[in-house]
């Protein structure tokens, strides 16, 4: 993923500094801009912040996967991992402890909306329960991407199609457990995730 210049020197910054207290002047310096390029651009520090928000979560469409035209649910949950994986330093800022502490939910938000069409898509009727898996499967994305964002960070995190296969088994214990599952193929309830060894980190 990439971002711009003024983008790029802000996530350095953010890094460092709570974004309340990071500004213009510090992002035009460290981006090497001028300053009046950058009012062309943002209305001022938060605007830029909503910027690298916006693009990440476009980066971090779940299902269906618009950036790589996926509608399968495990390679969509590998994808999206993969994509946590592109643009981990930005995560790692945004929702880090200088970053918005709304975005998690924010993201959180988008992810409950995306899997509860991917399991309708399942031809799963809505019920009581259903609602929580979808929320259970939401949280355990957003908690899995903010580890993953700090392994990959110090060189050490497991493979996408691991963290995908953690999250694909809640789907697959859902739809087994509940009375008059529909029929769906093999390939779309498991993907790769029925033969996958989970921590497997080689």
């Amino acid at each position: 993923m990439n971002f711009d210049m003024v983008e790029q020197a802000y996530i350095e910054l953010l890094e460092v500094e709570p974004y309340q207290r990071i500004l213009v002047k510090e992002i035009v310096h460290k981006a090497r801009v001028p300053r009046s390029s950058f009012y062309r651009q943002y209305g001022g520090s938060l605007e830029v912040l909503e910027r690298i928000e916006q693009n990440l979560l476009e980066a971090l469409q779940l299902y269906p996967n618009l950036q790589k035209s996926m509608d399968k649910p495990f390679d969509c949950f590998r994808a999206w991992f993969e994509s946590c994986e592109e643009c981990y330093r930005a995560i790692n800022a945004v929702a880090g402890d200088n970053g918005d502490p709304y975005f998690a939910r924010r993201l959180k938000g988008r992810l409950v909306q995306q899997i509860t069409q991917m399991m309708v898509d399942d031809r799963l009727v809505p019920e009581q329960m259903f609602y929580y898996v979808s929320e259970a499967l939401a949280s355990m994305c957003v908690g899995l991407m903010m580890r993953f964002a700090k392994d990959c960070a110090d060189d050490c995190a497991p493979d996408p199609s691991n963290l995908a296969t953690m999250v694909n088994l809640l789907r697959i214990a859902y739809h087994n457990d509940i009375a008059g599952t529909p029929d769906i193929s093999a390939e779309r309830l498991y993907g790769e995730s029925v033969n996958a060894p989970i921590w497997n980190l080689d």
